[in-house]
């Protein structure tokens, strides 16, 4: 290479951060966009975003000093003019816009969609509470509508796999981002519910900008999970983000992983809790059997002890027919109360509590104390639902 000048990638980078920031016509801009991806760091304080338009975009990053001073919210879709300097990010090598304002303009056409959708489906009933339904408490069959690639269907497994096993997952896998992705969905949310034996449904996906989680907001999802006689968990994105889905949905899980943290009881909490309650239970009965057998031969010895007195009175020339008369009265009294002991065994056998919950039966508690009607619950109250094998917590919806 003699005879050229030979530069390393930060001579580059430092010419051009200087060149752009050293210009003047670069500084204290206003530029005009629309708000995509926008991400606010609450750690730093800092808050990141993109500013669209059309085909271009441009990385803006807005620090915590002056991000403090806004009197509003931003959010994606919102149109907005900036007040910003464009620099040069030293790291990836790219432009990048310092805001130091934020204006908002109107509202731009993805964010103005979206509203207007979420209004229409409100109108019609949509998200009302009184059309939500309880998710199941036990679910032998979960459907699952998302990418078969994604990283949201790895860890709603891992999780159902610790907590309970039980659980079957039944895969519908779909595209979750692009034009094709809301008719697969809809098809798949379609064909569970033609499967009988699915007790939920769990859609969803993984984290990402405003634009890869779009397809969440089509009218024809949002109709197809109201219309499912299944309950849909919606699991979209992260905490922060929401969908028309989240809000048609019988319950909003803020990540897949939450998702399958609510869908799912934990196994081996419930194991436990049950094995103590039936080994109370056996215990309590065993005590109870064996008061009741005491109380029944001590009163067969009484009247034992009553009728050999009646013998003896009755004279030394009666003695033989007289013990005959007493050993048959003797072995008839025996018997009965053999039969009647018996019959008792029976009847506390079958009053078992620990028989009757194995039939499936339950008992619910309020504060520890047995709730005998439903009028004393009200919506919101916290109760416990014992069976056979465990108890599980539960909320009056």
């Amino acid at each position: 290479m003699a005879g050229f000048a030979v530069l390393t990638v930060s001579q580059i980078v430092t010419y051009l951060k200087s060149t752009v920031e050293e210009d003047e016509k670069l500084r204290g801009l206003y530029v005009r966009g629309e708000i995509g991806d926008y991400r606010p760091n609450f750690i730093s304080g800092h808050v990141y975003f993109t500013l669209k338009e059309k085909d271009a975009s441009l990385r803006c990053v807005m620090f915590r000093s002056s991000a403090s001073r806004l009197k509003f919210e931003p959010a994606s879709g919102m149109s907005v003019i900036l007040r910003c300097d464009v620099t040069l990010y030293s790291r990836d090598g790219t432009c990048q816009l310092v805001v130091y304002d934020i204006q908002p303009e109107g509202l731009g056409a993805n964010y103005l969609a979206f509203e207007q959708l979420k209004e229409k489906l409100s109108k019609e009933g949509l998200f009302a509470a009184e059309h939500k339904r309880p998710i199941p408490l036990y679910p032998k069959k979960i459907g699952v509508v998302t990418s078969r690639s994604g990283a949201a269907l790895h860890d709603i497994e891992q999780i159902l796999e610790r907590r309970w096993p039980l659980g079957e997952i039944l895969l519908y896998p779909v595209s979750v981002q692009g034009a094709e992705s809301a008719p697969q969905i809809v098809a798949a949310i379609e064909a569970i519910n033609r499967i009988p034996s699915v007790d939920m449904i769990l859609l969803g996906r993984g984290g990402g900008s405003s634009d890869d989680l779009s397809v969440f907001n089509d009218e024809r999802i949002a109709r197809a999970v109201y219309a499912s006689t299944i309950p849909v968990i919606s699991a979209v994105g992260h905490e922060t983000d929401f969908t028309i889905c989240d809000f048609v949905a019988d319950l909003r899980a803020p990540t897949p992983s939450a998702a399958a943290e609510l869908c799912s009881p934990d196994g081996t909490e419930l194991k436990y809790y049950f094995g103590s309650i039936s080994s109370a239970l056996t215990a309590r009965i065993r005590a109870f059997l064996e008061r009741e057998k005491e109380e029944k031969i001590k009163g067969n010895v009484e009247k034992l002890n009553s009728f050999t007195s009646i013998a003896l009175l009755a004279g030394a020339d009666l003695i033989g027919d007289g013990r005959l008369s007493l050993e048959r009265n003797m072995a008839k009294i025996l018997n009965d109360s053999d039969r009647v002991l018996e019959r008792e065994l029976t009847r506390l056998d079958g009053a078992n509590p620990a028989k009757i919950l194995k039939k499936g039966f339950c008992f619910a508690e309020k504060e520890d104390r047995p709730v005998r009607s439903a009028g004393e619950l009200k919506p919101g109250d916290e109760v416990r639902l014992r069976f056979s094998d465990g108890a599980v917590g539960a909320k009056i919806i």
